[in-house]
């Protein structure tokens, strides 16, 4: 479950940095390598934001080493901070965007995510997404209208 304020009881264990790289009418989107929990599902390039890391700091160092693709720091733009509950672990979910001028060749690092694909937003939510993450894309979609 997403929450856009935080509630009472909300005791982040982790932080996450995620990203939205957009080009045109499509985004990228990521398929969870067999080995991982979240094996076969599909979202936007994540991941855990390291104890001396900014969230910018982190979906910039995990977009490069999951994707091979160096986002234009300057061109990064903050869209959320979203507060998630899963049953078992709470969470902070820094939601980034940045629209690409040139689409960027995509280079898996063979570890952590085993496909990608760049799709529309409704394509995407027809895929077996990370649990709460078709939430996310359509708050984001909502949302943003540039």
């Amino acid at each position: 479950m997403i929450f856009l304020e935080k509630p009472i009881d909300f005791n982040s264990k982790i932080r996450v940095s995620a990203c939205m790289i957009l080009f045109e009418n499509e985004f990228l989107n990521l398929k969870t390598g067999a080995h991982k929990k979240l094996a076969g599902l599909w979202g936007v390039p994540a991941g855990k934001i390291e104890t001396n890391e900014t969230p910018v700091q982190g979906i910039l160092r995990e977009v490069k080493e999951e994707t091979g693709i160096q986002l234009p720091q300057n061109e990064l733009k903050k869209f959320k901070l979203i507060y998630v509950r899963y049953p078992e672990i709470d969470f902070e979910y820094h939601l980034f965007y940045v629209r690409m001028k040139e689409k960027p060749k995509v280079i898996l690092d063979g570890k952590e995510n085993s496909n990608y694909m760049w799709t529309t937003k409704e394509n995407a939510l027809k895929l077996p997404l990370i649990p709460d993450e078709g939430p996310c894309v359509e708050l984001f979609f909502n949302e943003v209208k540039e």
